[in-house]
């Protein structure tokens, strides 16, 4: 009871915190909501990048890289908690910097921290380097165990290649929601320029939170 206490009232936070949303409007957060998983969305007709949050089982196309920024930038917001973003088969090299923004263009990434999973607070960004990806950052002095991997896929055909990564919003030690997010290669040294529209889609293919999500959910 001691525990459920502090996580009910996590809950109660949540569901009544602000949206943070880019007209400035606040409101009630479903929990449904609760966690936004956030990618910058292009669009090859205007050649122009927009932040969305990303909508279940509703895929968008994305650039690796662009819009003054180096790799797949995602940011992920969880009001009252943190996130921890995890590569599932260890095959993106992710990576955070100091300061909790998106990796921008001109940063050469030596002050970075690289791995396979992160935890960041509310907002924070994680930029992600799927190791067959068509250019980008990708260091491979911090991570040996994958350089072998980047270094045989370079010339090889990866289009279709699916890339999978975990999200759980937690309070701290408790994981209250956990998504699924799945990406696939678009293109690669093989592409044609002409039929190239986006390195990768990415999509969010579960999103399922907890026992005491489900009890709040079933009284709203």
């Amino acid at each position: 009871m001691k525990r459920l206490l502090p996580c009910l009232l996590l809950i109660c936070m949540i569901l009544t915190a602000c949206t943070g949303n880019k007209t400035g409007e606040t409101g009630t957060i479903s929990i449904r909501d609760a966690l936004q998983i956030k990618a910058y969305e292009y669009d090859k007709e205007t050649n122009t990048y927009t932040q969305v949050v990303l909508a279940l089982n509703e895929p968008i196309v994305i650039r690796h890289g662009g819009s003054g920024m180096n790799n797949i930038n995602l940011q992920f917001c969880y009001e009252g908690g943190v996130c921890e973003v995890i590569s599932d088969d260890e095959d993106i090299q992710l990576s955070i910097g100091q300061n909790g923004s998106y990796w921008a263009s001109g940063d050469l990434g030596d002050y970075r921290t690289y791995g396979f999973s992160f935890t960041v607070g509310h907002e924070g960004y994680v930029s992600a380097h799927p190791v067959s990806a068509r250019g980008g950052w990708f260091s491979t002095g911090a991570q040996p165990e994958l350089r072998a991997e980047y270094q045989e896929t370079r010339n090889t055909r990866n289009v279709g290649r699916e890339y999978y990564m975990t999200v759980k919003a937690k309070d701290y030690d408790t994981t209250l929601i956990t998504a699924s997010l799945k990406l696939v290669q678009l293109s690669d040294i093989h592409t044609k320029p002409e039929d190239h529209i986006g390195d990768f889609t990415i999509e969010l293919i579960s999103y399922e939170y907890s026992d005491m999500y489900a009890i709040m959910e079933g009284a709203q």
